[in-house]
């Protein structure tokens, strides 16, 4: 595997900016959007149809930190954010006694083809997430990001079930009917982080009925979830990674959530497949959107990242 080099994501170029986050969303995908509380919301499972604002309590992104003193758990809950498509940078406010500072960059990523110019089949629903975390006392650090997302869009149906995936380091859920329906699915997926000297990380199934608290205490024992079998038909999924830092020492970890809708569910194209369906070499809802996910970190670490160079090519020398 690569080495991952994604500095340059978080060089700002000097171009103009807006605040407030972009939205998650591909051609024709539907879509939502973090926001600088770190909620998500304003779903649209069709692109044209109206944006419900109503925030997932369970989707939400912790960090936990272990010192001589002893460990801590908090809810990111705060971002300071510029935008310029299709990029969100985001600070993240932290208590003061942390020691670390932690920001993020997340955009849909563009992918290009063999002339280095955008594919249609390249806007996808991808969302990408870097965080990227600096120990900023001067004492090692032991630390751990956790990304928690329920099968939900924004309601949980009867049935929502996420299952594993754990050779592809993802979990993907069924928004309601049968596993294999094609009625739509979400995922929460990360790449084999061992060649950047992660040493620990992992993906386990929730169950949501029981609330955040579990897992939290849970996260907060040693920054780790413990293998989990899932139980009833609405779950969630919990995305970790645990790592140490030293004094002044970077780390940068991506994350990536992916969705899948085949079908329109409104509108006069109602039961029609979506075109941008046609593109995906697998099509069950299960295997197609783990393909998704490996086409999040296809080129994640290649020497210019393809979205990087389509910014700076499209609207950096505009």
């Amino acid at each position: 595997m690569k080495r991952m080099s994604p500095v340059k994501l978080f060089n700002l170029p000097n171009i103009p900016y807006s605040p407030g986050p972009v939205r998650a969303e591909g051609v024709d995908t539907g879509g939502f959007t973090i926001s600088a509380d770190c909620r998500f919301r304003g779903w649209k499972m069709e692109p044209e149809g109206e944006a419900d604002d109503r925030p997932v309590e369970m989707d939400q992104f912790h960090l936990w930190r272990r010192t001589k003193e002893g460990r801590d758990a908090w809810r990111l809950e705060a971002s300071e954010c510029l935008s310029s498509y299709p990029f969100t940078w985001r600070r993240y406010c932290l208590r003061d006694d942390s020691g670390l500072s932690l920001e993020s960059v997340d955009f849909s990523p563009v992918f290009l083809v063999e002339d280095q110019t955008p594919a249609y089949e390249s806007y996808l629903p991808i969302h990408m997430m870097v965080f990227r975390i600096q120990n900023r006392s001067d004492r090692p650090v032991e630390s751990s990001l956790l990304s928690t997302l329920t099968c939900a869009w924004p309601e949980m149906m009867a049935y929502s079930r996420f299952d594993y995936q754990h050779d592809n380091l993802a979990l993907t859920g069924a928004l309601g009917g049968d596993p294999l329906d094609m009625g739509g699915r979400i995922g929460v997926s990360m790449p084999d982080l061992h060649s950047e000297g992660i040493y620990l990380q992992g993906i386990e199934p929730w169950s949501a009925p029981e609330g955040l608290k579990p897992l939290l205490v849970d996260f907060l024992e040693d920054g780790e979830l413990d293998p989990a079998v899932p139980r009833g038909d609405r779950q969630g999924a919990g995305a970790w990674v645990k790592f140490d830092l030293k004094p002044d020492e970077i780390r940068q970890i991506p994350f990536a959530f992916v969705w899948h809708f085949p079908y329109y569910k409104t509108g006069e194209l109602k039961g029609q497949l979506r075109k941008h369906c046609q593109y995906l070499t697998k099509r069950r809802g299960d295997n197609a959107i783990i393909w998704l996910a490996e086409q999040a970190f296809k080129d994640y670490g290649g020497e210019v990242p393809s979205y990087v160079y389509w910014m700076e090519e499209l609207i950096g020398k505009g």
